[in-house]
């Protein structure tokens, strides 16, 4: 089977310190995957090239056989790749169902603006997919909460939502 995600040879300094080196990583679609290891060893440095945030200074990462060198971190969340934090960062005044249709617009409109927000209430099939993705995280009988009323695991299970759309 073909990997949906490719890191190949990827290197990443700052100043004298070698936080990744030479990293190898094959993901085949539909496997789980763990990177662990004691702080310091790279592994948020690794997230953070998948996501853009941070460029690999030798290298290369690939999804779906598209690069991700290079790519603004809000076009490759329109490829699908994401992350969660290890702080939940959710819209804590908003309902579970609003926080987890925000993410949709982004990603099918490139960014999110204000103005959207009128609109998002009416469509039927982003409320559909939102509540799809919240029962998925056993969050759907709490679709209607405030974000900030969860629980610190609820919270992790609602942002995890808000990258599966």
């Amino acid at each position: 089977m073909a990997s949906i995600l490719s890191v190949q040879n990827v290197n990443k300094r700052f100043g004298g310190l070698k936080a990744l080196d030479e990293v190898n990583l094959e993901i085949e679609p539909g496997t789980v995957h763990a990177i662990i290891g004691p702080n310091g060893a790279g592994k948020s440095t690794l997230l953070n090239c998948f996501v853009g945030r941070l460029t690999p200074d030798v290298g290369t990462v690939t999804f779906e056989d598209h690069s991700l060198i290079g790519l603004a971190p809000h076009e490759i969340n329109q490829l699908g790749v994401s992350r969660v934090f290890q702080t939940p960062e959710i819209f804590g005044d908003l309902t579970l169902l609003e926080n987890v249709m925000i993410p949709y617009f982004a990603k099918r409109d490139g960014a999110f603006s204000l103005n959207a927000w009128k609109p998002m209430a009416g469509q039927n099939d982003v409320r559909g997919k939102a509540e799809e993705m919240l029962a998925d995280v056993g969050l759907g009988e709490k679709h209607a909460m405030v974000a900030n009323s969860l629980s610190r695991g609820d919270k992790r299970r609602l942002e995890l939502a808000m990258c599966l759309v």
